[in-house]
């Protein structure tokens, strides 16, 4: 039998936050690692605005820690890219599929500097990214100076933007649930 542990967040005057973890293991209740607190970080990426760093990892090579494959069709729209974020974006998995914008000056040292807007998606954890840093799904070389804020994701025109549940791992004791195009 499945336990249901609801968190609700007020943030804000209209935005209110809930987090359910269904979880029972060997008939022992066990804590998921997302908890408000993670909540609390999301939502205040949206109101500061960071200055990190951004290295490149080269180009996607799927399975990443947020399980987003097959990728959504929010992640390959025109002009935007994966990346992996550092702990602090990531929130034990809550920042997965968080929309940032990316903006590079060229300061930094490498052959392919980070320069102008860059919009993106996470996809997977950095361990070596710094708050607010990410590894830029892409080729290329450097360690660039960036500034990072998570803003709304894009709406997908068409089928492909209605919203989607993705389920994986399920049986008929568990329901492993992902649900996309949400925003």
């Amino acid at each position: 039998m499945p336990v249901s542990m609801d968190m609700n967040l007020r943030l804000g005057k209209h935005l209110t936050v809930l987090v359910t973890c269904f979880f029972l293991k060997d008939r022992v209740v066990q804590k998921r690692a997302t908890d408000v607190s993670n909540a609390e970080n999301i939502y205040n990426r949206y109101k500061e605005t960071l200055k990190s760093e951004a290295t490149y990892y080269g180009e996607y090579p799927g399975g990443g820690a947020c399980s987003l494959d097959p990728l959504s069709p929010m992640s390959s729209q025109p002009g935007w890219m994966r990346v992996a974020a550092g702990n602090y974006d990531f929130q034990n998995s809550l920042g997965c599929g968080m929309c940032v914008e990316i903006k590079g000056s060229g300061k930094g040292s490498g052959s392919d500097p980070v320069t102008g807007v860059i919009k993106a998606v996470i996809h997977d954890l950095c361990g070596g990214c710094g708050k607010g840093g990410y590894d830029l799904y892409i080729p290329g070389d450097g360690r660039w100076e960036i500034e990072t804020k998570a803003i709304d994701c894009p709406t997908v025109p068409g089928k492909e933007g209605n919203i989607m549940f993705r389920f994986t791992g399920s049986n008929p004791w568990y329901v492993k649930l992902q649900a996309r195009n949400t925003n």
